[in-house]
């Protein structure tokens, strides 16, 4: 960096600043700690701002000496930028944005969140399908704070972006974009129910399915819909064999989106990759990838000259091909992935499969008190410390340890097909059908507290986390609803 009377500025990973004059001699050098990727900004007065990787940021005068130093809470590499006031902006590790007074005593005017990656882009939060956050809730009191009307049922699980904007889709052929404070920012009509959870691409793009018969006459067929930011069709992709799934986004960008009998991988610009077909007529379940990028599907495996079913769980390379695939006496639900490789998985019998990555067993537990007629499992997430909850027709949250063990049960009102979402706090989030209640439960399976809607209607959309811990989930009522720190008042449709 060179300042205006050609003094040259250059920081060393010794722990210094150097002041070079224009002919290469030294003029000062002053000791900030660790000096990092930062590049130096000028200030009023010939003032140096340079961050350290030790977590600071230091204004050095003209002379080399130091002026003050203000901490962040994490290493610095960004650099520092300069208001007209004075106030000096700098974004830290800690991913905060800072603005830091020059006037003593000195403090941070104000620290915004920084998040580059979307709260939450997909079903289930991530491909593996943990359903965990990891942004805590622990201010969440389960306040309403705003309530988004569509005009069908809003099955669809919410997903939310970079920018904190919300989507979901309803059942009045509608797909529908919300900002942060519950207004609507824009919708984009479609010919058909939309029930697919959305996904949302790296550059913001989002991917969703649809009934439509607008482009396929076909009322079996599906299609994938790709949408800007802005709510701008992109293109739109007709798919055979019924209803979408949730779609997933891969480590390459492809989109991962399958109908009852066939899953397909499309290029973001909408072209076919691949598809994989079972041998049988089959339900396929919304996939998810693992970190060695091995695809898994659960599904619902139909003999239809013998009238009975059974469920398999896929699993693919990259390709498409298939690797290997797991047996169960039962039609299968969406699987989602641990750190280890273990695959989790609901049957309809109300056992929850874990299965290792070759493909053979680890254990079964059966998520049934035997008191209840069981309607299946939701779909399982997992906490960070590998503990699994999953929802069961029995009216109960279970949560299994790693070992397959029950750790506890939660009773609720009603069967619980709302798959569960977790903060990074551990609270965990799950609706329960006709009882309208959203659960709050602790880790240690105590309620924290429990949000009734107004209208008894099911709650089976599985909730999102945002950046800031509201909790967003749909209704069978038709509502969005946003579930915070504070109540805001309504804003207009």
């Amino acid at each position: 960096m060179v300042g205006p009377d050609n003094t040259i500025y250059a920081g060393s990973y010794d722990g210094r600043l150097y002041a070079i004059s224009p002919d290469g001699t030294k003029k000062w050098a002053a000791t900030t700690g660790v000096i990092g990727n930062s590049t130096s900004a000028f200030g009023a007065g010939g003032t140096v701002y340079v961050a350290s990787d030790n977590y600071n940021l230091y204004a050095i005068r003209p002379a080399g000496t130091q002026r003050w130093t203000f901490p962040t809470g994490s290493d610095i590499h960004s650099a520092p930028a300069i208001a007209a006031d004075g106030t000096v902006y700098i974004g830290s590790g800690d991913n905060n944005l800072y603005a830091v007074g020059v006037a003593p005593p000195r403090r941070a005017i104000a620290k915004v969140p920084v998040t580059t990656t979307p709260a939450w882009p997909m079903f289930h939060h991530d491909r593996a399908h943990t359903g965990r956050s990891e942004f805590s809730t622990s201010a969440n009191p389960g306040i309403l704070k705003w309530t988004f009307s569509t005009g069908g049922s809003a099955t669809a699980n919410p997903v939310i972006a970079v920018d904190g904007t919300i989507y979901v889709g309803s059942d009045d052929y509608k797909f529908y974009a919300v900002r942060p404070d519950g207004s609507r920012k824009w919708v984009s009509r479609t010919s058909g129910t939309v029930e697919s959870p959305a996904a949302i691409g790296a550059d913001g793009t989002l991917y969703f399915g649809c009934n439509d018969q607008r482009v396929s006459p076909n009322p079996f067929n599906s299609n994938l819909y790709a949408i800007n930011p802005d709510g701008e069709q992109k293109w739109v992709l007709a798919m055979a064999g019924g209803r979408m799934d949730a779609p997933v986004i891969g480590a390459d960008g492809a989109i991962l989106a399958n109908t009852n009998n066939e899953l397909y991988a499309v290029n973001p610009g909408g072209t076919l990759k691949w598809t994989f077909t079972p041998s049988k007529f089959t339900t396929l379940s919304s996939p998810a990838i693992g970190t060695d990028n091995t695809i898994y599907l659960g599904s619902s495996y139909y003999y239809i000259g013998a009238r009975s079913q059974s469920g398999r769980l896929f699993a693919l390379h990259p390709d498409g091909t298939l690797s290997w695939q797991f047996a169960a006496p039962h039609p299968l639900t969406a699987p989602a992935v641990g750190s280890d490789g273990t695959v989790v998985i609901g049957s309809s019998d109300d056992t929850l499969y874990a299965v290792k990555p070759d493909g053979t067993a680890k254990w079964k537990f059966w998520a049934n008190d035997g008191k209840s007629s069981g309607f299946g499992l939701s779909s399982p997430a997992i906490g960070d410390d590998g503990t699994i909850y999953v929802g069961s027709g029995d009216y109960n949250l279970y949560a299994v340890k790693p070992d397959g063990t029950e750790k506890w049960k939660f009773p609720t009102g009603n069967p619980v097909l709302s798959s569960p979402a977790i903060g990074a706090d551990g609270t965990i989030y799950v609706g329960s059908g006709n009882d309208r209640h959203l659960y709050a439960i602790n880790p240690d399976g105590t309620l924290k507290w429990k949000f009734t809607t107004g209208v008894i209607q099911a709650i089976n959309s599985s909730p999102a986390i945002g950046a800031d811990g509201t909790v967003y989930f749909g209704s069978d009522d038709g509502n969005l609803y946003a579930v915070g720190a504070a109540a805001v008042a309504q804003p207009a449709p």
